[in-house]
């Protein structure tokens, strides 16, 4: 499963899709947070798990960009 991540000001969106091998990339869930409320502990209670990569985009601070790595 591949997680995508778009970071921004406001909102961290997230999509979780199958790779594009596997029907043309179908997206399995997604959902989104409030960027000011993230942390380790919400990152790890929203995000889902079972993920084989990672891409993700920001115009965010370096410290919650910090969260990703």
């Amino acid at each position: 499963m591949l997680l995508l991540i778009d970071i921004g000001n406001t909102r961290l969106k997230w999509r979780l899709q199958k790779p594009a091998e596997a029907r043309q990339g179908e997206v399995v869930a997604r959902g989104s947070m409030a960027t000011q409320e993230l942390s380790l502990d919400s990152l790890e209670a929203g995000l889902p798990v079972g993920v084989s990569q990672c891409w993700f985009t920001s115009v965010a601070s370096h410290e919650v960009n910090g969260l990703l790595h």
